[in-house]
């Protein structure tokens, strides 16, 4: 049974609260390693990296090229610079959750950032931080008030008497006494002595 409150969900964002050592800036694979990580991209145990391959094919088309990429250049730029085939339906899939997060949209066949609306144009460090960062501390404020109401709720609730419960005592009876066991062996040697003692 759905829960009636699910019909206000907007989106869902799954962010780790990570460690930021120096290292991780040093090299472009480990940014993406912790930024794909951090932001649910990737799970912990997952060995597949081909979210990082999409990832550093899409950036390299809107940073480095300044273009809008359809899935098949990102597939074609893959294979001639990993070696790798990824399918188109693999690409879209994990474009779209990015798409689902409200920082890119596609549009005839492209993707393109989905530009913060005070911002300049393609600036994804602003659209990262009106649809991502804005959200999430709107999210938190709605989460604390709702929080606190709850708190003063139950303060204000006055206490509820509730009456112990008695046990009624269990009729216990004692087990009957086994009588010790004899084999038949000596069955028979006990009838022979009270047979001899006649």
């Amino acid at each position: 049974m759905e829960v009636p409150e699910s019909s206000l969900i907007r989106k869902t964002l799954v962010l780790r609260e990570m460690d930021l050592p120096p290292q991780i800036q040093l090299t472009k694979r480990s940014m993406l390693r912790w930024f794909a990580l951090s932001f649910g991209l990737l799970n912990e145990q997952e060995s597949r990296v081909t979210v990082l391959h999409i990832l550093d094919s899409l950036f390299y088309f809107l940073f480095t090229e300044k273009k809008n990429p359809s899935t098949l250049e990102l597939q074609a730029f893959m294979k001639n610079q990993f070696s790798i085939t990824v399918s188109e339906k693999l690409i879209r899939y994990h474009l779209n959750k990015l798409i689902d997060l409200h920082l890119l949209h596609r549009k005839q066949n492209k993707y393109h950032i989905n530009n913060h609306p005070y911002a300049d144009r393609d600036d994804f460090v602003a659209c990262f931080d009106y649809w991502i960062k804005q959200s999430t501390e709107r999210s938190l404020a709605n989460i604390q008030t709702v929080v606190a109401r709850i708190v003063d709720n139950y303060k204000s609730q006055k206490p509820i008497v509730v009456e112990p419960i008695k046990l009624t005592p269990i009729e216990t009876k004692p087990l009957p006494k086994e009588e010790p066991y004899v084999s038949e062996t000596e069955r028979k040697q006990i009838d022979e002595m009270l047979d001899s003692s006649d």
